[in-house]
């Protein structure tokens, strides 16, 4: 963890759908959620090896949750734009980064012109990207500034060819509840 604070670089290998503790640079025994980095702080590279492919953003806060002692259940990650440029280039990244729908990102991208300095708040849904890794993508918009917030979904029984089909046909996952 403090080693991708220093460099500002995290690489992951998730083609196996896990993270471990120690691949993450936190002790064995440690439970809790780990966030590194904060709103306003210099980008991290993130890099998601996933098991189809790879991908490399940057993000200024990345947040890990537990399933269970020992290994990470989601990577969670903000990326945020002042600009409407910026923001629609995020955008065009959605459906071919992440298998978002372009019909959300459409949807989003209108909701987002119109609400001027008004706080939104939309779900794009989910995808599967060319990393093969399941993905949420929810945005928010407040005084003209998006922010996109992702969700890696790390739990192996979401993975199930019926739960991959109907996400990459309805653009909504089911997560396994228990």
């Amino acid at each position: 963890m403090q080693q991708i604070q220093d460099n500002r670089r995290a690489r992951f290998d998730l083609r196996d759908l896990t993270l471990t503790n120690e691949e993450a640079g936190v002790p064995p025994e440690f439970t809790s959620d780990v966030i590194i980095g904060n709103p306003g702080d210099p980008d991290i590279d993130l890099t998601l090896v996933g098991p189809t492919g790879e991908v490399t953003i940057s993000a200024q806060t990345i947040w890990f949750t537990h399933l269970d002692q020992g290994r990470f259940t989601e990577i969670i990650f903000w990326r945020s734009f002042d600009t409407p440029e910026g923001a629609q280039q995020e955008l065009a990244q959605a459906n071919p980064r992440w298998g978002i729908l372009p019909e959300n990102v459409d949807t989003w991208a209108s909701i987002a012109m119109d609400a001027g300095d008004k706080k939104e708040k939309w779900s794009l849904g989910t995808g599967i990207g060319p990393t093969g890794l399941i993905l949420d993508m929810n945005a928010s918009t407040k005084n003209g500034i998006q922010v996109f917030h992702y969700i890696v979904d790390l739990d192996p029984r979401n993975y199930n060819p019926i739960n991959l089909e109907n996400i990459r046909t309805t653009g909504i996952g089911k997560r396994v509840v228990e």
